[in-house]
């Protein structure tokens, strides 16, 4: 018969190893926890830039201080809307810069793109409607035209774009 002195041993190696596995599981579940919270935060990050691009488009078009959509466009010559209008843009390359570290270039493109076309629609002269020429004029008006098309397909675009990033899933 087997004495505790022979025994001794062999119980304080198998309580070594059941020790040693309940760690083992205990790190990877806590392991496991602090991926899935980084895998969390990023879609949290990523579904903060994609609303903070669809809001600026948004707001460009529709500022606050304005009930009516088409009186925006009647005060286009005025410095508060042209004043509204930059810090729109503004937001919008900010956003743009997060994209770059978030996104693949794609998502980060699209953003930049609909900023160029707000840019480009944006930068005109003060000159009231009235006292235009008919030349400059149309070309106003295509360059509204341009704008509010890369704004309308813009949400679109971006959702599609960003679609495949934020998906919570197991793995990055």
């Amino acid at each position: 018969m087997c004495t505790f002195a022979q025994w001794g041993p062999i119980i304080s190696a198998l309580t070594t190893l059941v020790v040693g596995m309940m760690v083992a599981a205990i790190a990877y579940r806590q392991w496991r926890v602090a991926h899935e919270k980084l895998i969390v935060d990023l879609f949290d990050k990523r579904f903060s830039v994609y609303n903070d691009a669809r809001d600026a488009v948004r707001a460009f078009w529709y500022p606050p201080n304005f009930d009516d959509p088409f009186e925006v466009k009647k005060a286009a010559g005025d410095a508060i809307k042209i004043g509204h209008e930059n810090t729109q843009i503004v937001k919008l390359h900010e956003v743009g810069r997060r994209a770059r570290f978030l996104f693949d270039s794609d998502v980060a493109e699209k953003i930049k793109a609909v900023r160029d076309a707000l840019i480009h629609y944006s930068t005109h002269d003060a000159t009231p409607w009235d006292e235009l020429e008919q030349e400059k004029k149309r070309h106003l008006s295509q360059k509204y035209v341009e704008a509010q098309k890369a704004s309308n397909e813009f949400p679109e675009e971006l959702a599609r774009a960003c679609e495949k990033y934020m998906r919570i899933t197991r793995a990055l």
